[in-house]
């Protein structure tokens, strides 16, 4: 409320039954008078006037502190949800939303804890990814129930509080009439409330305190922080998938020719700082155009997305395998010395000879070159190398891996050609 209509109505708590006691005493006097002397009727003016302005005084003051508190706990859900705001604004990243969010979540309400729940959308299972607890605060004993609770959320886009040691109920159902949504009795009070994405809950959120700590208002801005997360979080997916898409080649799923280059080029510049070497692999099906005319493509495709897999079970987690066109495939192992990156290579060159495709037998031409240098060298020099060690394979009768090391002092090529 306006602080200007608050300084009005305190006024009028005082003046208002004032002036109308005045006029109705005026109005009586003249009956009065008959009855009672001129001091009585003074005296009893005086207390009624006192009396009935201090009756509707303290009437106006407790509707003026009303407004007051109201005021406060909506000026309060404001600032929290623009701190909010801000902490999910600050990066498209899934992992850095979850956790500005739970960190902005925990301190707002004071809570002892804070458990954030998501939804995978590909399977529908609810796991929980985030926990937070501020330290300093003192512990709580808040052992909750597994995944039941989170579940029944999920299922009914209802919020839900489990009193420790009673049971969940429903929030509706508790009395308003002080704002306290448990009692000193409980050990601790969790509130569950739906992390919600226009029609649909992608998580549940979980704010663990104290019985008497947490209150409808609180409960209330959990809702609308609930309602603003989830979209943050769909907002977050949508962005990892866009930026999933633009890097990946969409029949495979290995990265794509643009993701390769960029990452080599980077590569290639921590090779230089660090004194790091790095191994790159072109892989190249034997005679793949005859099995597509034979077979068809949908066969094909799905030889490429087996290929794939082939050499993803050969690889490192560090190791990144990209389609870089038709049936040739690009394999970057960072920090790889020449014999560690030649075994990786004989093992891929042997997964794919003796894997039973669905139309029969393939094999591969693969071309390795491997570098450690203190000279600046270009990505595309790099792939170029790759690609000649691949045709050199392809022309020495294919179904080999033809190695080549690049030597920082002339840029000299020593050549290994590896025979089925």
């Amino acid at each position: 409320m306006d602080p200007h209509r608050l300084q009005i109505l305190r006024w009028m708590g005082v003046m208002v039954p004032t002036l109308g006691l005045a006029l109705l005493t005026y109005a009586a006097h003249s009956y009065l008078e008959a009855f009672l002397p001129s001091a009585a009727i003074v005296g009893l003016t005086v207390g009624l006037i006192m009396t009935s302005a201090f009756i509707f005084s303290r009437f106006i003051f407790s509707q003026i502190e009303k407004s007051e508190w109201e005021l406060y706990q909506r000026n309060r859900e404001l600032a929290a949800l623009h701190a909010v705001s801000e902490a999910l604004s600050r990066s498209l990243e899934l992992d850095e939303i979850l956790s500005h969010a739970l960190e902005s979540v925990v301190e707002i309400v004071e809570a002892q804890a804070a458990r954030l729940f998501l939804l995978d959308e590909t399977n529908g299972d609810l796991s929980l990814i985030r926990t937070a607890a501020p330290s300093g605060r003192p512990k709580i004993d808040s052992t909750l129930p597994d995944m039941e609770l989170p579940q029944q959320v999920v299922t009914s886009g209802q919020a839900l509080l489990f009193h420790s040691p009673s049971h969940p109920v429903a929030p509706a159902s508790l009395p308003a009439s002080t704002g306290l949504l448990t009692t000193e009795s409980l050990a601790y009070v969790c509130a569950y409330v739906p992390l919600r994405a226009r029609d649909r809950v992608v998580g549940v959120l979980a704010v663990i305190n104290h019985p008497t700590r947490l209150t409808q208002a609180d409960l209330r801005l959990l809702t609308a922080i609930g309602n603003q997360l989830g979209l943050a979080i769909a907002n977050a997916r949508q962005y990892e998938l866009i930026q999933r898409l633009v890097i990946t080649d969409d029949l495979t799923g290995a990265h794509n020719r643009r993701y390769l280059n960029d990452l080599l080029a980077r590569e290639l510049e921590r090779c230089r700082r660090y004194q790091h070497s790095v191994a790159l692999i072109m892989l190249d099906l034997d005679r793949f155009k005859d099995y597509n005319d034979r077979h068809g493509h949908p066969a094909g495709d799905e030889v490429l997305r087996e290929v794939v897999e082939l050499i993803r079970r050969n690889l490192r987690a560090v190791d990144v395998v990209a389609r870089y066109g038709g049936d040739e495939f690009s394999i970057l192992l960072p920090e790889a010395e020449a014999g560690q990156a030649r075994q990786v290579a004989e093992k891929i060159h042997a997964a794919i000879a003796a894997h039973a495709f669905p139309h029969g037998r393939l094999t591969a031409s693969l071309g390795l070159i491997t570098c450690q240098m203190t000279k600046d060298l270009a990505a595309d020099y790099l792939i170029s190398l790759a690609d000649h060690a691949l045709y050199t394979a392809k022309h020495r009768g294919r179904n080999r891996l033809v190695s080549l090391r690049v030597r920082e002092a002339g840029l000299c090529l020593a050549q290994n050609d590896i025979l089925p």
